[in-house]
């Protein structure tokens, strides 16, 4: 904690001058060139506080001389960039982060932290930051240079006002905490900043200019929950989300601000999206925890312009039926298809539609919509009429009572043959036989009922239909039959199986392979397989039982030989089948001889990425490699 000592003296911050450099101005003027003694008087310890958002400024300005009008609010909204930062938090965030910037105390909760800073992904600047046209200037109007908070924001790449690159100071980031740099003195740079592309630097001053705005306004502007609205505004009235705010478009929207600035742009300012979802959709969602303000701004500057029209233009909203005035569509008014119905009752909203009732001042005729449609497309077409008026009841009266066929009546008012009658009937124009019957609606037809056959259960009948099949098919087999009449089978094989036996075709069994012979045709077959797998040009494959199972064509080879049906072919294979071994130090001999023949160094890391084998296998095969190498350089 601070001492509790008044101050002498305290330097008046400058415009956009950080709190840090105004600390380094003090710094200077004591004469004490202990960097922890300042650091002791202003804030009670051996560091200093954040660069961007010191806490206890309270404790600052509460020793301050008398008659000053620096305050802590003066300092937290003057001296640090919660201006910036404000309109990017929830309410209830973005007061408790500015309490504790006025607070006079140290507290355990860090500002900087409960932005959510540390975590937001951002590029990172290592070096204090200056522009060499503002520092100029400086000196000139107040006859010394000092740090501009603007230029310390990540994302900002350039002035704003004099459209220069930013250039890094010698003042390392990570020395403001114990070291006061001032800036007359370490505003200096062996390495300059290289000059972006026209294009580019364009687009970088809109974005500062973008950042300059919001921290010179951010104090009266509002916070998240206002910048939330005005997103989904101008997201509906650009055809990004739908007008229920259900559905948004975030992959056509990426792409379209992928396109709008340029991948070049983007991989400038560190701007990239975290695994499958995009930058631009964790801004619609990420509510309570802070992407860092450039992403906001790029998205702002891409919907509306640039960010003073995003927070001060009027942007329209998009309404499912267009702008008022809308149509009047009873045909016997004198407004009939002009624009006349100015008001709306609010909307209905339902999942993915809205419901709107639109009713004409000058006759009371009143109709619905629950689609959306364009201005040009509501003067034709179908509606769904909600109330008929007086207008259009007189004119129907009138009809009826000069006896106007119903026909007719349909074409005048527009309405349908069932409509009239029912109407006319209520009224008492047409009799109660007339009134149009309702439909019955059935949508499920009922299924309808078979009548189930007695069948027979004699034994005799079974029997007889049997023997007709069988004299009717004599050449057909079991099966055959079954197929023919697979109930009567059924029947006799549960109730009369000794009889269906006797009297069956007789069965073909299956005939056993004679394996003496096939035993031979294997041994053979493999063979075959054995001289054509060595004999294949290119890296050797490996000859075992698998290979010779399929380059022979000896289906079940191994489920044979595990029976003990092929004795001469396992014999043969026991002889010729290779192990990993034999198999590596044959690729190692073909390896070795490629190498030889194309013209290249015999080395062992070689012939191991030619073999294709891997470190662990080829280590204990080194002494063979070498070997190989000696024989053919004979």
């Amino acid at each position: 904690m601070p001492n509790g000592k008044a101050l002498a003296f305290f330097p008046t911050p400058y415009p956009d001058e950080i709190f840090y450099s105004v600390l380094c101005r003090y710094h200077l003027r004591c004469g004490d060139p202990a960097f922890v003694s300042t650091a002791n008087t202003i804030w009670g310890k051996n560091i200093s506080a954040n660069l961007y958002l010191p806490q206890s400024l309270g404790g600052v300005a509460n020793r301050l001389p008398k008659g000053s009008r620096l305050t802590a609010e003066y300092f937290a909204l003057n001296n640090t960039i919660y201006p910036f930062l404000k309109p990017f938090l929830p309410q209830e965030r973005g007061q408790q982060v500015l309490e504790l910037l006025k607070s006079d105390s140290q507290h355990t909760v860090m500002a900087y932290q409960l932005c959510g800073l540390p975590n937001s992904k951002s590029a990172r600047w290592q070096y204090l930051r200056y522009c060499e046209d503002c520092r100029e200037e400086d000196i000139r109007l107040y006859g010394e240079s000092y740090w501009h908070r603007l230029h310390q924001i990540s994302g900002i790449l350039v002035c704003p006002v004099h459209g220069n690159p930013l250039q890094n100071s010698s003042v390392f980031l990570k020395d403001i905490q114990t070291k006061f740099h001032a800036a007359p003195f370490e505003a200096t740079t062996a390495k300059p900043v290289q000059p972006f592309s026209n294009d580019i630097t364009e687009k970088l001053i809109g974005v500062a200019q973008d950042a300059e705005w919001i921290m010179r306004n951010g104090n009266t502007l509002p916070f998240s929950e206002k910048m939330t609205e005005l997103y989904n505004q101008l997201l509906r009235a650009k055809g990004y989300r739908c007008l229920s705010g259900r559905r948004t478009k975030h992959q056509v929207l990426y792409q379209d601000v992928l396109e709008f600035y340029g991948q070049e742009l983007l991989d400038v300012l560190g701007v990239h999206s975290q695994g499958v979802v995009s930058w631009t959709e964790r801004i619609m969602h990420k509510r309570y925890s802070l992407l860092y303000p450039v992403y906001y701004l790029l998205l702002m500057r891409f919907l509306a312009g640039s960010v003073e029209d995003f927070f001060t233009k009027k942007h329209s909203t998009v309404h499912p039926y267009g702008m008022s005035p809308w149509p009047c569509r009873n045909p016997v008014c004198p407004h009939y298809l002009q624009d006349v119905i100015v008001d709306l009752p609010e909307l209905i909203q339902f999942a993915s539609r809205h419901q709107a009732t639109f009713t004409c001042p000058h006759c009371g005729f009143s109709y619905k919509r629950s689609r959306m449609k364009q201005k040009g497309d509501q003067y034709a077409g179908q509606i769904s009429k909600e109330e008929y008026g007086w207008l259009w009841l007189d004119n129907f009266k009138e009809m009826m009572e000069s006896g106007m066929p119903i026909m007719r009546i349909c074409e005048k008012l527009q309405c349908g043959f069932q409509t009239v009658k029912r109407l006319g009937v209520e009224m008492e124009y047409l009799s109660s036989d007339q009134m149009p019957k309702k439909k019955t609606k059935n949508y499920y037809k009922p299924k309808p009922v078979i009548e189930t056959i007695q069948k027979p259960t004699s034994k005799a009948y079974y029997r007889e239909q049997w023997l007709q099949a069988i004299k009717d098919n004599s050449d057909a087999s079991r099966s055959l039959l079954i197929r023919i009449i697979p109930e009567i089978y059924q029947w006799l094989r549960e109730n009369d199986l000794e009889w269906y036996e006797a009297n069956a075709p007789a069965s073909k069994q299956y005939t056993a392979r004679d394996w003496t012979d096939y035993d031979e045709y294997s041994l053979e077959k493999a063979r075959v397989a054995v001289s054509y797998l060595k004999g294949l040009p290119g890296r050797p494959v490996c000859v075992n039982r698998r290979s010779i199972e399929k380059y022979g064509g000896l289906n079940n080879l191994y489920k044979n030989l595990a029976n003990g049906y092929l004795p001469k072919t396992q014999v043969y294979l026991n002889e010729v089948l290779e192990t990993d071994e034999v198999w590596r130090k044959r690729k190692i001999e073909w390896a070795v001889k490629e190498l030889y023949e194309s013209g290249k160094n015999l080395l062992l890391p070689q012939i191991q990425i030619k073999a294709a084998i891997s470190h662990e296998y080829f280590a204990p095969l080194e002494a063979f490699a070498l070997g190989c190498i000696e024989q053919i350089q004979k």
